[in-house]
């Protein structure tokens, strides 16, 4: 199956971004924030646009759902004893499941991300139906966003019927179905200019809204959710040619996302104030990308890094 190379460097700078966040090499650059915000928003705009697309069904969805909650166990307990081990913390097998479950944070809270992915698996193929047309797509996009994300849902949070997951991440995946898939731009510079837009205003939302993660609150704003699309939305109109490195990399998406965690935790945890600090995404990069080569050289442990 050839890949779609526009999808891949989406993808790559979207995993490119999520290790540099988790480094906190930028925590307090309002601008690098707001860039910063658009790594998961990627993710979902790049999944929905691609599974939306297809008419698929339950049985199709039922393997992954499956998969995903193995994965959560299994890379759960790896960040937890990982953190155990980086802080040398007494730990137990039991509490260690009740972390898994609950998502403790700095032990494997990055796994909300597959937690989400679950929630949005069991979605599709119910949206999929509604979505075909154009009309009812607009107006469904319309709606999800004004109940998910931050700056419009307060004025429908009484009555949000989607609230209590990530559901900001539905409003991604319609969206990045709908700005590749349905609505036509011609003009590149408006993109770009929309690009830009959204990057500034999500910047002087960081500045004037003072929070303790910027990032992850970016990801709600309908500044990021507009950056997000009309970036994927300028890639898809460029030619790119394929690069085995960016290939490699965006086909191990998940696996990379799944390994990094502890490589930058314990970067983070035991050299967070060392000059080199700034090396760390592109250090943690490359390590990752072994570990996955090595993983995927086994039936095995090519199992644990995909969803395939």
């Amino acid at each position: 199956m050839n890949r779609i190379v526009y999808i891949d460097v989406i993808k790559f700078i979207a995993i490119s971004l999520v290790i540099t966040y988790h480094c906190h090499c930028f925590d307090n650059n309002v601008v690098s924030a707001a860039i910063l915000s658009m790594c998961c928003p990627l993710f979902f705009a790049v999944n929905g646009s691609l599974l939306l697309r297809k008419n698929r069904e339950y049985r199709y969805y039922v393997p992954k759902l499956l998969k995903i909650l193995f994965l959560i166990l299994f890379w759960g307990t790896i960040s937890n004893v990982a953190h155990v081990v980086i802080y040398n913390e007494p730990y137990s097998i039991k509490q260690c499941l009740i972390d898994v479950y609950n998502l403790r944070m700095d032990y494997c809270n990055h796994l909300w991300f597959l937690f989400t992915l679950f929630i949005l698996y069991l979605l599709y193929p119910l949206l999929r139906p509604i979505l075909r047309d154009r009309k009812v797509l607009f107006i469904s996009l319309i709606v999800i966003c004004c109940f998910s994300l931050y700056g419009i849902y307060p004025f429908f949070k009484r009555m949000n019927p989607i609230q209590g997951w990530h559901s900001y991440s539905l409003a991604y995946s319609v969206g990045g179905y709908a700005i590749l898939k349905t609505y036509e731009v011609k003009s590149k510079m408006i993109l770009f200019v929309a690009f830009l837009f959204g990057i500034i205003c999500q910047a002087l939302f960081n500045h004037y809204y003072v929070c303790d993660d910027s990032v992850f609150v970016g990801y709600m704003t309908p500044f990021t959710f507009v950056t997000t699309l009309s970036l994927i939305k300028l890639f898809s109109m460029i030619q790119w040619k394929e690069h085995t490195v960016i290939d490699f990399i965006a086909h191990n998406t998940l696996g990379i996302y799944l390994v990094h965690w502890s490589l930058a935790m314990f970067l983070v945890a035991k050299y967070n104030i060392t000059p080199y600090v700034y090396f760390y995404p592109v250090l943690i990069m490359i390590v990752s990308c072994v570990i996955c080569w090595l993983m995927n050289k086994n039936k095995v442990t090519r199992w644990l890094i995909n969803l395939n």
